[in-house]
């Protein structure tokens, strides 16, 4: 059984665990029925510190394979976790994010264009990211705004263990094979200047 400390007259003293004489715990309110923010129950015997969720919140600069959104571009996500804090613990993730390129030394996308998840989480095993049939498992929304003003909207699909690849939907219904295509044409995009792409995901995640 794990022994909970709380520091008292500058001294760490167990307050519950083997020996201490306490049952449960709480932190929050004095009645922990009433309010309570955290309670841990030492004689469940499924009760461990390890199984105590907890929600991180965080902006990251993911990398993005082989482009390069150039001088003055924007590349940046923003993502809410909510599960273990444990290696191995699977979690739910939002995460949202944009991609601008800017005025000189871009390298556009093409099928290489891979957004990474934040540092610490990868896809969960479950999700056959490593089939290259099945790899296209979608986790999100996915949108250009070109230079001219143009909207192309499409999904976000799983591309490797730990990142993610927007793919825009082509008129057939099918995938543009993790690149993106002009909707209704079926044609690549050329990407200029001052286009924008921004996605939405919402997945499993595990920590790793």
């Amino acid at each position: 059984m794990p022994t909970l400390k709380a520091k008292i007259g500058g001294a760490w003293v167990p307050i519950a665990g083997p020996g201490s004489g306490a049952d449960e715990v709480f932190v929050g309110a004095n009645d922990p029925g009433a309010a309570y923010e955290l309670w841990y129950d030492t004689d469940d015997p499924g009760a461990s510190f390890a199984n105590i969720s907890q929600v991180q919140t965080g902006t990251y600069f993911p990398t993005l394979g082989t482009t390069v959104i150039g001088a003055g571009g924007t590349n940046i996500a923003r993502y809410v976790y909510n599960g273990g804090a444990i290696v191995g613990d699977v979690g739910h993730m939002s995460l949202s994010g944009m991609i601008g390129f800017g005025t000189s030394g871009q390298t556009f996308p093409d099928s290489g264009l891979v957004v990474s998840l934040p540092p610490g989480f990868n896809f969960p095993t479950p999700i056959p990211y490593a089939n290259t049939v099945l790899a296209y498992t979608p986790v999100g929304t996915a949108q250009l705004y070109d230079a001219t003003g143009a909207l192309y909207p499409g999904l976000c699909h799983v591309r490797t263990a730990t990142g993610f690849s927007p793919a825009l939907i082509i008129a057939s219904g099918t995938y543009g094979t993790l690149s993106f295509y002009n909707h209704g044409s079926g044609i690549p995009i050329t990407f200029a200047v001052n286009d924008i792409i921004v996605y939405n995901i919402s997945t499993q995640v595990v920590r790793v």
